[in-house]
C-alpha cells in the first residue's frame, strides 16, 4: 500500500509508475467530511498556496485523484470489516477485468 494523494498526484509520470506497479484505490471523501477531518490545515504540511482556502485545494485535487483512480471507495464513512471486504471485492474485479 502506497498512501498518496497529497502533491503527489498532481505528478502525471508518477500517476502513471504508479499504475504500472499498482491498483491505484482513490478513497474517496467529501468536501464536508474532508473539512471535519482536517483540523490542522497550518501544521499538516499541506502543499498549497497560502491563499487558497481549502475548499479550493479540494476541488482540484478530487477531480485529479477521480482521474487516476482504478478504483474509488467512498470513505467517508468509518470503516469496517464488511466495507474492507467491499473495497477487495472493488479491486479483484478491477485486476480480473
Amino acid at each position: 500500500v502506497i498512501a498518496t494523494d497529497g502533491s503527489a498526484v498532481y505528478s502525471t509520470s508518477a500517476m502513471q509508475h504508479l499504475a504500472q506497479i499498482s491498483t491505484r484505490v482513490y478513497l474517496y471523501i467529501s468536501l464536508a467530511t474532508m473539512m471535519k477531518r482536517v483540523t490542522n490545515v497550518e501544521s499538516r504540511g499541506l502543499v498549497k498556496l497560502p491563499q487558497h482556502p481549502l475548499p479550493r485545494l479540494y476541488r482540484e485535487r478530487e477531480a485529479l485523484c477521480d482521474a487516476a483512480a482504478d478504483v474509488k471507495f467512498d470513505n467517508n464513512r468509518s470503516i469496517s470489516a464488511v466495507r474492507i471486504e467491499r473495497l477487495q471485492r472493488q479491486i479483484v474485479e478491477f485486476e480480473n477485468a
